[in-house]
């Protein structure tokens, strides 16, 4: 083979697989919307998905990540993460809560506490790297 041919494919092979996109079900995600408080805050009761911005309203912390690096470290880690079940009946204690943006204007709302994360009607285990991506990244 000629050498043009060799680096003709190795450009090819390169940026088909090196700038490869974040995609959840096939589809781009633009940007991640964070909002988190102290993982270890103590509450009285458990704060439920949707209370989670007025319980935490002074308390809360927000950034957006738009970097495509972070992006596609994120979503590697949600679409890995081990199921815990299927418990639509039962609420995570929310400390993190954000929001995928996806680029045909759609969004979806992910809670997560200390130790699971709950997307759709379904229970995911949390793994410490996912939480270090979502708020050590740079604003």
């Amino acid at each position: 083979m000629s050498k043009i041919k060799i680096v003709s494919l190795g450009i090819f092979v390169f940026l088909s697989f090196g700038f490869k996109k974040s995609t959840v079900n096939g589809i781009y995600v633009k940007s991640i919307s964070v909002n988190y408080v102290d993982l270890y805050i103590t509450t009285v009761i458990a704060v439920d998905c949707d209370d989670f911005d007025r319980y935490f309203s002074e308390e809360k912390q927000s950034k957006i990540i738009v970097d495509s690096t972070q992006i596609n470290k994120i979503v590697v880690y949600i679409n890995s993460a081990k199921i815990v079940g299927k418990y639509s009946y039962q609420d995570v204690d929310t400390r993190i809560k954000f929001e995928l943006k996806f680029n045909n204007d759609s969004i979806e709302t992910i809670c997560m506490g200390k130790f699971d994360f709950k997307r759709g009607n379904m229970l995911y285990n949390n793994n410490d790297s996912l939480i270090t991506q979502l708020i050590t990244v740079k604003k």
